[in-house]
């Protein structure tokens, strides 16, 4: 089972909370030590839109 400081971590990434005030709140100098505390959901990653999705990447005719 997760000790509390992960599931804390994780709960303030998941609700939208930047990674900065996370690594303030634990009390990390490091981002390296605030990213050991994260975990993901894999929900979480499937739902993530890709901004790629958004790009109008049809070929228009070049004009000469």
């Amino acid at each position: 089972m997760r000790n509390s400081r992960h599931c804390f971590a994780t709960h303030l990434l998941e609700s939208g909370t930047d990674l900065r005030t996370i690594q303030i709140l634990l009390g990390h100098r490091s981002l390296k030590t605030t990213a050991r505390y994260l975990h993901v959901s894999q929900h979480q990653v499937r739902a993530t839109a890709s901004p790629l999705d958004s790009l109008n990447l049809t070929r228009t005719p070049s004009k000469k």
